[in-house]
């Protein structure tokens, strides 16, 4: 190979690299929902007024709906879907937009949550992957740390 194509390849593969990690976890969530055979559930501030006493996958939404500014549930049920969605995913793992707050594997299951806050408005990114199906919940308010430790309660995460 000669040393031009050696160059090319290298700045290839670092432009390549650049781009994925430059992506917004946003984008990443909307390239995820987009998969075809994905499910997505997306619910405005206006829902979530009806949803007072419910839980979504083990999560107490009904604790925090009226703080919730939307809530998105995307999910991946079948063995290549979840991969795809795996693959994206660990953008969303290393992105340094999002705080880790609780990482938990346990028997092949995989369960992360991490936060951003920007001003008074609190992103929360749920993510749990199981062998067969993977499920992202995605919300957005004005929200305490005492309101996110509601959301999990009951759910044996600490």
């Amino acid at each position: 190979m000669n040393i031009k194509k050696l160059l090319f390849t290298i700045t290839t593969c670092m432009i390549i690299s650049i781009a994925a990690y430059g992506q917004s976890v946003e984008s990443v969530l909307k390239q995820i929902s987009n998969i075809n055979g994905v499910t997505t559930v997306y619910l405005s501030k206006s829902m979530l007024g009806a949803m007072k006493n419910t839980k979504t996958s083990g999560f107490n939404i009904g604790e925090v709906s009226s703080k919730l500014n939307y809530l998105e549930i995307i999910t991946a049920e079948n063995k290549k879907d979840v991969s795809a969605v795996r693959k994206l995913a660990k953008i969303i793992y290393n992105s340094p937009e999002y705080e880790p707050l609780i990482r938990i594997k346990e028997d092949g299951e995989y369960t992360y949550i991490c936060k951003k806050t920007t001003g008074k408005t609190t992103n929360i990114i749920m993510l749990m992957d199981e062998d067969d199906e993977f499920t992202i919940i995605h919300l957005g308010g004005v929200m305490s740390l005492e309101d996110i430790q509601a959301l999990t309660k009951g759910n044996n995460l600490y």
